[in-house]
């Protein structure tokens, strides 16, 4: 597990060795709540990268956009393995002529068929949708951005791509933010994805101001999900989190247009002084 303070220091956690590892300070810290995503290298002798965007950049940010890679061996000090923190270069529309600090709305990746994996985000305030290469080979580097269209990803926060379904699943951009999934390989030729479907995995009380604060999807294999939904309990102040555990079923023949969720166990944690941040 990689994680970093609001300083930008950052460190890997091994739990089932109980280690930690120092992997330095980010060039510069990435606000509340980064895009963060482990992407895989095309050589398989290569470790996986982890790409961090501030998810609120500024006009003419110059280091809202970095990675954190393996330091070539020729630069290494001691045996152990080391890794650094590298600028690249910021998105675009940070340099445009009127940008206003805009939110990352939603983030996604994919791979095509050399295994060289693409993010793309999508911001508010006519951002529109940008897309980022990253390297082919391990001592290239990355092609940088593009603008891929005026549209946005249909999801709130991170899509994950789900194999078994050759579907991506995350959390609907529409109120209530309910779990739903679609295809986005027309991304491939620039052209926008399809409206997702959308199943309702939580019946919201009526009456009720629930306000959410985080949303988690875990993909847990075979269909399986677990979902993680934090709320702020309105007028009544304090947080809660529920999560429910779900599973996705084909129609038949493997039919994804027919895809059935199933609602298994769900639980409610209610949070005193604690403030819950992340789901592992």
């Amino acid at each position: 597990m990689v994680y970093a303070n609001t300083m930008g220091d950052a460190g890997l956690y091994d739990a089932d060795n109980r280690i930690h590892t120092c992997l330095g300070r980010l060039n510069k810290p990435k606000g509340h709540r980064p895009m963060c995503l482990s992407v895989a290298h095309p050589d398989a002798d290569e470790e996986d990268r982890m790409y961090v965007l501030d998810s609120n950049p500024r006009k003419g940010a110059q280091q809202c956009f970095e990675v954190l890679e393996r330091t070539p061996r020729k630069w290494r000090i001691s045996l152990l393995p080391q890794w650094h923190w590298r600028l690249l270069s910021p998105p675009p529309f940070v340099h445009q002529p009127g940008y206003q600090p805009s939110f990352i709305t939603s983030f996604t990746t994919m791979v095509d068929g050399d295994g060289v994996s693409t993010i793309y985000i999508s911001g508010d305030g006519g951002i529109g949708t940008y897309s980022f290469e990253t390297p082919r080979h391990q001592y290239s580097e990355p092609r940088g951005w593009s603008h891929v269209g005026e549209w946005m990803l249909p999801f709130r926060g991170r899509a994950q791509y789900v194999p078994e379904f050759n579907l991506w699943f995350g959390f609907s951009d529409l109120n209530p933010n309910h779990l739903c999934a679609t295809d986005l390989s027309a991304m491939y030729n620039g052209q926008q994805p399809t409206a997702p479907k959308i199943w309702e995995d939580l019946n919201l009380p009526e009456g009720e101001a629930w306000l959410p604060k985080q949303l988690e999807l875990l993909p847990l294999g075979g269909g399986k999900f677990l979902i993680a939904k934090t709320f702020a309990a309105g007028e009544l102040g304090g947080y809660f989190s529920l999560l429910t555990g779900i599973e996705m079923i084909p129609g038949d023949g493997g039919d994804r247009q027919a895809l059935q969720m199933v609602k298994h166990k769900c639980a409610r944690f209610v949070f005193m002084d604690e403030d819950f941040e992340w789901v592992l």
